[in-house]
């Protein structure tokens, strides 16, 4: 098991075994995904780069049904994955990825 370096003064913001506790909800969660029926989709993500089994449990987990989404634009606007844009009168410049996401949910 990989920890976390311990640096001298340095104080976590993180209440003592939040480490431990991470590491068993990922546990439980790896233990419990070959049961689920969303875990192709899971597994489909993961073929993604930069797309790990956390990130894919979670996208698939909040977004639920993707065929509610007639299309990827409106699957990026849900996940609050939009764009950059600044623009002024004619001169129109693109950015990167956006977090716009809805915090509420």
């Amino acid at each position: 098991m990989r920890t976390t370096p311990r640096v001298a003064g340095f104080r976590s913001e993180y209440p003592a075994g939040f480490e431990l506790e991470c590491m068993a909800g990922f546990v439980g969660i790896r233990n419990l995904a070959p049961q689920w029926s969303m875990t192709p989709f899971v597994e489909a993500m993961q073929a993604m780069r930069g797309v790990a089994f956390i990130v894919a449990v979670t996208v698939v987990a909040e977004v639920g049904d993707f065929s509610r989404f007639d299309n990827p634009r409106q699957l990026m606007a849900f996940l609050g994955l939009v764009p950059s844009e600044h623009s002024s009168g004619a001169s129109i410049r693109r950015g990167g990825i956006t977090d716009d996401r809805c915090r509420e949910r």
